[in-house]
């Protein structure tokens, strides 16, 4: 990398306005070097292979191990099943007459 060649004798101006000095480029090497392990081409390539491989083969299917639905099902709507079937009469909860 050309910061971290130390014949590139490069001085920085003060990150700043008072309490700091000049500072010396190749200081900067060791955090070049770690964000260029991060962000360069192979990560590119490896975010495509891998969407690509995520995909595969049966990706398309989806897995429903639940009760399914005929369309005529779907056009009834769900129907709620109760343990007392509902009948004529008094209505237990207000205790009055349909």
């Amino acid at each position: 990398m050309e910061i971290c060649d130390p014949r590139n004798n490069i001085t920085m101006c003060p990150l700043c306005d008072h309490a700091c000095s000049y500072w010396k480029l190749v200081t900067a090497c060791g955090t070049a070097r770690a964000s260029h392990l991060f962000d360069n081409p192979a990560t590119v390539f490896f975010s495509i292979f891998m969407a690509l491989w995520g995909e595969g083969p049966h990706s398309h299917r989806v897995t429903h191990k639940g009760p399914r639905l005929s369309p005529v099902d779907e056009r009834k709507g769900l129907r709620i099943q109760t343990a007392q079937p509902i009948t004529a009469g008094a209505d237990p909860v207000n205790r009055s007459e349909h």
